[in-house]
């Protein structure tokens, strides 16, 4: 094991940056003391950044060089494709279900499928936040550390619910009480669904404060992409309150036969329709842009330029 000169944490032989504070490692080799190797992967020359108001000031350091160790981690390469592969989730379910129609398959299997679509691309979304909270530094952790398990119980609670309700078939509705059955049905799944989706909110809020200090810490800019992702949760939470809302109003009908409130129903349930695809475009929306954040850091993008942004703004 390598031990930081800086912070004293314990380390990897073949590491170069700590993994706690981001002090570069040094190696003893012949009795000496020797800086460790860069990688060519991501050690490049940056130019100077000069103030505007002409006064000699040390040169920023650029943020690949500091936290390289965490920009070309595995980790957060997982969580890059994560994020990319979160917001195209819609598109992928949409391609798949044009392409099991188009050859044919039964019903019931396309079904299936494409009800895994979600879960899938979600559970790599959360395989890469999970991942890169164990590698980045721990002070950044905090918000961070019931992401995962919200989002784990967020994802298999309303597959199983799905599943489940799906299964539910009604021999007929003939009668009232039938439909007064399906309805009663329709509730208790929307409630449920509804409960998961209050996990998701409190997913995205605390994600939310995670990233902007994570890529705050790593010299990039916080414009707002998990503002989206917030917003994809809140219009999640509002579809399932308006469907809840749709059921009671339907269970009301069935009972007083009252017409008016059936076609209040009706126009609640195209409203949550239009939530529907609101939720997908800012699944979409979130996703990519928190992969293109991601990316850019990777890419060498903010380096220097946002950190003197800052210096500039608050004078320090």
């Amino acid at each position: 094991m390598t031990y930081c000169t800086k912070c004293g944490a314990e380390n990897p032989d073949q590491g170069i940056y700590c993994m706690e504070c981001g002090e570069r490692l040094v190696q003893v080799s012949g009795g000496g003391t020797q800086p460790a190797p860069i990688s060519h992967t991501y050690q490049q020359s940056y130019p100077p950044v000069a103030p505007d108001n002409g006064v000699s000031t040390p040169v920023i350091q650029p943020v690949r060089e500091k936290y390289g160790h965490i920009i070309f981690h595995s980790s957060y390469n997982i969580l890059v494709v994560g994020a990319l592969v979160f917001g195209l989730s819609p598109l992928i379910g949409i391609g798949m279900n044009l392409l099991f129609m188009f050859v044919g398959f039964e019903s019931e299997v396309y079904s299936l499928l494409a009800s895994l679509i979600d879960p899938i691309c979600f559970g790599i979304f959360i395989y890469g936040i999970y991942l890169i909270s164990q590698a980045e530094p721990s002070s950044v952790n905090t918000q961070l550390r019931s992401v995962p398990l919200f989002l784990i119980i967020y994802v298999v609670g309303t597959f199983i619910t799905g599943f489940v309700f799906e299964g539910i078939e009604a021999t007929s509705m003939d009668t009232l009480e039938e439909l007064r059955e399906v309805a009663m049905q329709g509730i208790i799944f929307v409630v449920t669904e509804l409960g998961f989706s209050v996990l998701l909110v409190m997913s995205a809020l605390k994600f939310s404060v995670w990233f902007e200090e994570f890529v705050t810490m790593l010299g990039a800019p916080y414009n707002g992409p998990t503002a989206r992702f917030k917003w994809f949760s809140f219009l999640t939470l509002a579809n399932w309150g308006i469907l809840a809302i749709t059921y009671l109003m339907l269970l009301t009908a069935i009972d007083t036969l009252s017409a008016s409130t059936i076609d209040t129903a009706f126009l609640a349930l195209g409203v949550a329709a239009i939530v529907i695809f609101a939720v997908m475009i800012m699944q979409i929306l979130s996703g990519y842009k928190i992969y293109s954040t991601l990316n850019n850091i990777r890419q060498g993008k903010y380096d220097g330029t946002y950190q003197a942004q800052i210096k500039q703004k608050y004078q320090y």
